[in-house]
């Protein structure tokens, strides 16, 4: 008992050890408690947030791959279209060129055709007219009237 004499602990240390355990016991039930419980309840719903959290992301992911996927066949989807399209316009365009040429040759061909005719008519025209013209250009040199 000395000892603790010397450390200065006399008979008030059972009044503050009890005076200490009230006072711990109602500030556990009024303070330690409650916020040991608030804290719990918040790691909770913390925790459950950060796990739906992460499940909203992993879904966005997926949700974004499906997108890419699907963005990805559409535009294969179009870019075919657009190349049948193509192919289509690009036949058809072959064809009128190819019926627009035949035409052209055909109508060349005609004109062609007629004006060589025509120049055929006029030369058999004009050869039946020499023997007159030679007659007119004769008597006309001469002054005289020529009988052929």
């Amino acid at each position: 008992m000395e000892v603790l004499a010397a450390l200065g602990v006399d008979g008030t240390v059972i009044h503050q050890g009890l005076i200490f355990l009230i006072t711990y016991i109602f500030m556990y039930f009024l303070l330690f408690k409650p916020y040991s419980l608030a804290h719990i309840e918040r790691v909770k719903r913390t925790g459950g947030a950060e796990e739906e959290a992460d499940l909203f992301l992993e879904e966005s992911q997926k949700l974004e791959e499906e997108y890419q996927k699907k963005a990805r066949e559409v535009n294969e989807q179009y870019k075919q279209v657009f190349d049948e399209a193509r192919i289509k316009t690009t036949k058809e365009c072959d064809e009128l060129l190819k019926t627009a040429r035949t035409q052209a040759k055909t109508v060349y061909e005609d004109a062609k055709s007629q004006i060589h005719q025509q120049f055929e008519q006029a030369r058999k025209d004009v050869e039946g007219q020499v023997p007159e013209l030679s007659k007119m250009i004769s008597e006309k040199l001469l002054n005289r009237n020529l009988e052929i």
